[in-house]
């Protein structure tokens, strides 16, 4: 199991960077590695909400599905992603700072088959991954 946190200021409200995280259209505008998203269940988003998408890793195309496990308004969001044999736990805390919200992002990643074998090499992209698109959520959510 690969473990990984990231912790970022944003200076915007907690509620802005909540809303605009948790809301799922908006993935591919700040995740550089996601396209194609969509919302499988209907209603209100919370726990129990899935999703799925392509995620572009290593020059690898993947399909993923993921289901909200944890809900929290403006503090706490948790998702379980699966790609074919292998297993993602996302938890993002938020906490209002002086400056804004302060979002640290943990994430649990369970490699199967060949990314498993691949999982050494992995760490280094998701981490590059992981840091461009904070860059691009901070020009976002900073943006006003």
């Amino acid at each position: 199991m690969v473990k990984m946190e990231k912790t970022q200021i944003f200076k915007c409200p907690v509620e802005k960077a909540f809303a605009f995280i948790t809301d799922m259209n908006n993935l591919v505008q700040w995740e550089t590695n996601m396209s194609d998203v969509e919302v499988l269940t209907p209603g209100e988003f919370g726990v129990g909400s899935k999703f799925s998408g392509k995620a572009k890793v290593m020059g690898m195309r993947m399909k993923w599905t993921a289901e909200v496990t944890g809900w929290e308004p403006n503090k706490r969001y948790a998702e379980k992603i699966a790609t074919g044999s292998s297993v993602i736990n996302v938890q993002l805390l938020f906490e209002p700072v002086e400056e804004g919200t302060k979002l640290t992002m943990a994430r649990e990643m369970q490699m199967g088959g060949l990314l498993n074998l691949l999982s050494p090499f992995m760490i280094n992209t998701v981490r590059k991954q992981s840091d461009e698109s904070f860059e691009n959520l901070k020009n976002i959510l900073e943006a006003d």
